[in-house]
């Protein structure tokens, strides 16, 4: 991870002018997040022996699109949500339309950001398809739809993997692929996207757990799943099961790296870390 990526992001907001939109955008960027996407992108650019600054522009964007998708899932008509990252949801410190506006200026503004970056203008449209393809109607929002109509019906374990994938594992595969862009090795892509998407579905798996096992002091964030109906990975599986479930996913995603013609050790790292997660 970039030491100096808190900084990035304020020096990314500066050229926004000033506004309650902007103070919007900037409460819910610079809640206490994990960082995760970027944390990949740094990862992996660094395994491949490319200089991490290059990662900037796209890792900045990256979290920006994630924290839209946040304060857009904690609106009243989506998850209905008081709290994330253990603060108040934008709605709730500001109000609805400003929350909405937020969203859709971090959106916008990531797409700008990697227009100002240093890398070949080949690279910066690639950046820009990819997380287009990967939050847009064909990805995240795809989840989202998914995951919304799910409240009022039964699905199936399928369909719940499949929100996931698109949900989480679209953003993870951004991540991991975005980086394979920067570091010129589009060889990879499809291994990582592969990777990406698994990651993703693990992860939703686990926030399932712990959704069922653990607090809010502990996550940060509302326990709504329950309270909206949604159908977990819990609807099909005791504790136990979902976990060994959720190790099959970690060792798939192993063997995937074990494929890749080199040993990728600080990627490995964080994902090992992500397995052991317990918030």
């Amino acid at each position: 991870m970039n030491s100096n990526f808190e900084h990035i992001l304020e020096k990314a907001l500066e050229e926004i002018k000033d506004s309650r939109v902007k103070d919007a955008m900037s409460y819910s960027l610079f809640a206490k997040g994990k960082r995760l996407r970027p944390q990949m992108v740094y990862a992996l650019v660094n395994d491949y022996q490319c200089d991490i600054h290059l990662a900037n522009h796209f890792a900045a964007s990256l979290e920006m699109i994630h924290t839209y998708s946040l304060i857009h899932d904690d609106l009243p008509a989506m998850d209905d949500d008081d709290f994330r990252r253990g603060m108040k949801t934008c709605h709730n410190e500001f109000n609805e339309a400003i929350a909405i506006l937020a969203g859709d200026g971090l959106l916008t503004y990531a797409f700008q950001h990697i227009t100002n970056d240093v890398l070949s203008d080949q690279q910066k449209v690639a950046l820009i398809q990819l997380l287009a393809d990967c939050s847009g109607a064909n990805g995240m929002i795809y989840g989202q739809i998914k995951d919304f109509e799910a409240e009022s019906t039964k699905i199936c374990e399928d369909d719940l993997l499949d929100i996931h994938l698109h949900k989480t594992g679209k953003l993870f595969a951004a991540a991991l692929m975005g980086a394979c862009i920067i570091s010129k090795h589009e060889e990879d892509l499809q291994k990582w996207q592969e990777i990406g998407y698994k990651l993703g579905i693990a992860f939703q798996i686990k926030d399932d757990i712990l959704d069922a096992t653990s607090n809010f002091e502990t996550l940060g964030k509302s326990l709504s799943d329950a309270d909206n109906g949604k159908t977990t990975i819990l609807s099909f599986y005791d504790l136990v099961q979902a976990e060994q479930l959720y190790e099959r996913y970690f060792d798939n995603i192993y063997h995937l790296l074990s494929t890749l013609n080199k040993e990728f050790t600080t990627i490995k790292n964080m994902i090992t870390l992500l397995k052991l997660r317990n918030k």
